[in-house]
């Protein structure tokens, strides 16, 4: 047998006893949520740690609503430091029909704001020749730009009301000078 049938038979054992679930009470019409996400960001070439917390309302079995805010509280700006950033989006969640009631795919759009300090040390410029010595100053610059958002990820239900959750994100950050997020993250939800 070769390693691609042994990794088959590992898929088909794995996902088995999740499509044999029997459906669970968080799969309810309606009701809130909330949750939080532990990601990694990438802005630009560099990837840093985030955070993010959610609260929502499920209208419906497939569409919700609800408010993220995600701190990245350390970045590295080109040039600069050090700094911080805060996203803060109005987000529509659709969730996707599964063929298992404890896997539930979903997308998500929406738009806000976001916040962006960078810290920089700024070296004034002297003349040659002149024997004077200025020490360098900390620049902060912040800036408050739309950000707009797409993506998409999948829930497992692990109890009634609570589901690890996977996502991946695409933020837009549209100011004087436009930047690409991406953030890859791992979270718990819990539905009400």
């Amino acid at each position: 047998m070769g390693p691609l049938m042994i990794k088959r038979r590992i898929v088909i054992i794995v996902l088995t006893p999740l499509a044999l679930a029997r459906p669970m009470s968080a799969n309810a019409q309606q009701g809130a949520t909330v949750g939080g996400v532990l990601a990694a960001t990438s802005i630009g070439s560099k990837t840093e740690a985030s955070v993010a917390g959610a609260v929502g309302y499920r209208m419906n079995r497939s569409l919700g609503f609800g408010l993220e805010l995600t701190a990245i509280p350390t970045l590295k700006p080109q040039g600069g430091t050090g700094g911080q950033a805060t996203v803060f989006t109005a987000n529509v969640r659709i969730e996707l029909p599964a063929v298992t009631a404890r896997l539930i795919p979903f997308a998500i759009g929406g738009g806000g704001v976001a916040n962006i300090k960078e810290t920089f040390e700024v070296q004034p410029a002297v003349p040659t020749g002149i024997p004077v010595v200025i020490p360098s100053q900390t620049v902060t610059r912040s800036s408050t730009d739309l950000a707009l958002t797409a993506g998409g990820g999948v829930s497992l239900l692990v109890a009634a009301h609570l589901s690890i959750d996977a996502d991946l994100r695409y933020l837009r950050l549209i100011a004087d000078r436009d930047r690409n997020v991406g953030r890859f993250g791992l979270g718990v939800s819990y539905r009400f």
